[in-house]
């Protein structure tokens, strides 16, 4: 069985002492010095028997101790060996696993197995049907429309400050498949609103942020980037650079899964929608207070910036709207 090992430093002999240093009152143990090995696996990320585990979604293993000597196995339904890749966090405390081919497989069980301390506990999960090829055609996704909404997103950047990011960026991104050309597609993108009537969604009059050449070499898979977004609350535009959106079509293509994006914010503007004016630096400082430092804009615009991330679960098809028309 394929197993990665990763040694941490084992303890030394002890060494004979010389004549001169002996102490006669005293005895000398010269024995090799065991190990003494008592960590234990305080988690798991999914926990045994867990299901709909998403397919590009490393597992987890959390230690009791630090920089333990351990080495794992995975192995899928049929018993076969499933070649994995593994790392730690700083701490070296929690390691995380992944096939080497960076995916497991859709609708798939598989064991995972620590040899750790002479003894091999074992864990199970298996993986949703995410990553599943897509039942369509894709061109039968060009025209399609899914529904963004950054302000259900859980944000993971900058910490401790979601629910403040979530107040300005309230408007949905409608994000329309514009083509697709082998391993790329384009997209254009649209802020929405919603109708006080029929509840219908339509895009705002406005130049489209464009993402053009988006990878899709791993379908259903994308990966899509524009350098800017500037993104409007009341009478303030908030750049936002380097804007990067991930996500997995569903087979069907009804919806987008696993949305994940990040960006380089700029609050300079945002300081006047919080009541504290027009100082530029008012929102870096209010951040500063949560040990979060704002860095240098992309544009040169100044010291105003912080790094956005956050992930969308599931984004909807809004069907028959066809923003790219």
């Amino acid at each position: 069985m394929l197993s990665m090992i990763f040694l941490m430093g084992c303890k030394e002999e002890a060494q004979p002492m010389l004549k001169e240093q002996v102490d006669d009152t005293a005895i000398v143990d010269t024995a090799p010095q065991e190990e003494d090995c008592s960590v234990t696996i305080a988690g798991t990320q999914p926990s045994d028997g867990a299901g709909s585990w998403f397919y590009r979604d490393p597992v987890r293993v959390t230690f009791s101790e630090s920089n333990p000597t351990v080495s794992v196995s995975v192995s899928d339904s049929s018993g076969a060996d499933v070649p994995v890749s593994f790392s730690w966090d700083d701490e070296r405390i929690n390691a995380s696993i992944i096939p080497e081919d960076g995916t497991w497989l859709p609708s798939a069980s598989y064991a995972v197995t620590v040899d750790l301390c002479g003894n091999q506990p074992q864990f199970g999960f298996s993986t949703s049907e995410l990553g599943s090829a897509l039942d369509i055609a894709p061109e039968d996704l060009i025209g399609r429309t899914y529904f963004i909404d950054l302000s259900s997103a859980v944000y993971s950047e900058p910490p401790g400050v979601g629910t403040l990011l979530s107040l300005f960026l309230d408007m949905p991104l409608l994000m329309g498949v514009d083509s697709i050309d082998g391993d790329t597609i384009d997209y254009e993108a649209y802020l929405g609103y919603q109708d006080d009537v029929t509840g219908d969604w339509s895009a705002y009059v406005m130049e489209p942020w464009i993402f053009s050449g988006a990878d899709f070499s791993q379908e259903p898979y994308f990966d899509a980037f524009t350098e800017l977004m500037a993104i409007p609350y009341g009478d303030v535009l908030i750049p936002v650079h380097d804007f990067n959106i991930s996500g997995t079509f569903a087979a069907d293509g009804s919806a987008i899964h696993n949305a994940e994006f990040s960006g380089i914010g700029n609050t300079s503007g945002m300081g006047v929608l919080m009541g504290f004016g027009n100082d530029p630096d008012a929102v870096c400082t209010l951040l500063g207070d949560y040990g979060i430092s704002c860095q240098d804009c992309p544009d040169g615009a100044g010291t105003y910036c912080i790094r956005l991330a956050g992930n969308i679960e599931q984004a909807e098809q809004l069907v028959g709207l066809d923003v790219t028309q």
